[in-house]
C-alpha cells in the first residue's frame, strides 16, 4: 500500500493522489486509528475542493462522520450523513458499508430517532463545498501523512 501510495504522489495528479489518500485514511478509520487518518483525509478533501469533483468530494468527506463521531459531535456527524448520503450524486454503496450503517445507529441510539431525523434533514440541504471547507477547519490537519 505505501509503494503505490508513493508512486500516486510521485505522479502528480491530484485525482490519483487524492483517491490514494482518501483509501488510506478510510482504511484507517475502518481499523478505528482516526487520529491517524485525519492527514491522509485532511489532504484528499483539500485535493477534492481543488478539483472541484462532487463525487470526490463526497467520498473524502463521508470518513469524517466516523471522525466526528468519535470526537463526541453526534448531531454534528448525522448532519454529515445527511449531507454525503442525501446528496443528489452521493455513492451508492457507501449507504451499504458496514461502518456507516453502524455509525446511523449508533447515532440513532444516541440522539433518539426525532434528534437524528431533524440532524440528517438539516444535512441534506447543505452546500457540499462549504461543509467540506468547515470541516477541514475544525478536524483537518496542515500535517502531511508521512
Amino acid at each position: 500500500a505505501q509503494e503505490a501510495y508513493e508512486a500516486a504522489q510521485k505522479s502528480g495528479n491530484y485525482a490519483l493522489v487524492g483517491g490514494a489518500n482518501e483509501r488510506l485514511g478510510s482504511t484507517l478509520c475502518g481499523i478505528g486509528r482516526y487520529d491517524e487518518a485525519v492527514g491522509y483525509l485532511s489532504t484528499a478533501l483539500k485535493q477534492s475542493l481543488v478539483s472541484r469533483r462532487v463525487s470526490f468530494q463526497l467520498s473524502a468527506l463521508t470518513p469524517f462522520t466516523l471522525i466526528v463521531a468519535q470526537r463526541g459531535e453526534k448531531e454534528r456527524a448525522a448532519e454529515l450523513l445527511g449531507l454525503v448520503l442525501g446528496h443528489r450524486l452521493q455513492i451508492a454503496w457507501l449507504k451499504q458499508h458496514p461502518k456507516i450503517t453502524e455509525l446511523q445507529q449508533h447515532l440513532r441510539d444516541e440522539l433518539g430517532e426525532k434528534a437524528y431525523k431533524s440532524a440528517w434533514e438539516r444535512g441534506k440541504v447543505l452546500d457540499l463545498e462549504t461543509v467540506a471547507r468547515d470541516v477541514l477547519a475544525a478536524y483537518g490537519s496542515d500535517t502531511p501523512p508521512s
